[in-house]
């Protein structure tokens, strides 16, 4: 996933060598199952990236705890309050709107019929989420 990623996430990166085995034996499902405890992470980190102060609502939970839905309901407000009033701030403002986008989309289309055991994988399948959440870990590892 670069050096960036890396350097932030180097914790992520068994989980992404047992993601890259699991595609390369053709356990598809296992794969997508080890990505998204990549995005899991990631998810995390961007709503604390943010400020998410979900866990004042939800007193004694800690974001590790929280869905991602939760956290996304959180993001919305701080990412629509960012300042955009300078080119930098502005160029901030679409960095964070763009993994926001990345998340979504792997949070839709992926992440919860994978977690709610209800989904298997073909190759082609898995290797286009790879894709995806390679696109949401590297954007962040950028913030």
């Amino acid at each position: 996933f670069g050096d960036d990623f890396n350097r932030k996430f180097r914790e992520l990166k068994e989980e992404i060598k047992i993601a890259g085995k699991c595609y390369a034996h053709d356990l598809n499902t296992a794969c997508v199952f080890h990505l998204m405890r990549v995005m899991e992470a990631g998810v995390q980190y961007f709503g604390k990236k943010l400020g998410v102060s979900i866990v004042k609502l939800q007193p004694g939970r800690k974001v590790r705890e929280l869905t991602w839905q939760h956290i996304l309901n959180e993001m919305n407000p701080k990412l629509a309050g960012m300042p955009k009033d300078t080119q930098a701030k502005l160029r901030k403002y679409e960095k964070y709107i763009a993994a926001k986008s990345h998340l979504e989309a792997v949070k839709d289309a992926w992440r919860n019929p994978t977690m709610h055991p209800r989904a298997s994988y073909a190759s082609s399948e898995a290797i286009n989420i790879f894709t995806h959440v390679r696109s949401f870990m590297t954007t962040l590892s950028r913030l």
